[in-house]
């Protein structure tokens, strides 16, 4: 399942770098959320509230190797594209338009009636799904989420509301 979404979406999606990384190259650091906010983004896609915070716990103990004084996850921007983030980007990708018909029926087929098992095997990695999903939860989250990604107000609403219907399709 998680090689079939990288196939159709592995394009929109960056991956960490491998742990230990970070030893050799000095690179910014952003807070991005705590455990209890990524618990609440992924109790959006579960069930029960109690396998949210179960895989958020594991996501943290996986992927946080470093926290800030507030507990959020310390992310590095091994891209380096918060550029963009209060700005008109100079040149925009050209693409095709990911809010069409077809576009919205291909997310709504493939996130439908996926287990808890398969949408914890999937958030148990670390790419723009997390933040898109996580941005979500509050205005707060989501302005935090925008910069860290490097977005323009524009471009994230229209990730907004992306996510927004892949989470209609998981909670099926």
């Amino acid at each position: 399942m998680v090689q079939d979404f990288l196939r159709d979406f592995g394009s929109i999606i960056r991956v960490r770098p491998p742990q230990g990384l970070s030893s050799l190259t000095l690179v910014p650091q952003t807070a991005l959320f705590t455990r209890g906010e990524l618990e609440a983004a992924f109790a959006l896609i579960f069930t029960e509230r109690e396998t949210a915070a179960q895989v958020a716990a594991t996501w943290f103990e996986r992927f946080a190797d470093e926290v800030d004084a507030d507990g959020r996850f310390l992310y590095e921007d091994w891209h380096e594209e918060t550029q963009v983030a209060n700005t008109t980007p100079d040149v925009v990708a050209a693409g095709p338009a990911l809010d069409t018909a077809e576009a919205r029926a291909h997310e709504a087929a493939y996130f439908s009636g996926w287990s808890d098992e398969e949408k914890a095997e999937f958030v148990l990695s670390f790419s723009d799904f997390h933040f898109a999903l996580v941005g979500l939860v509050s205005p707060e989250l989501f302005e935090r989420m925008r910069r860290a990604r490097g977005r323009t107000v524009a471009q994230a609403e229209r990730g907004r509301t992306q996510m927004a219907r892949i989470v209609t399709a998981l909670r099926g």
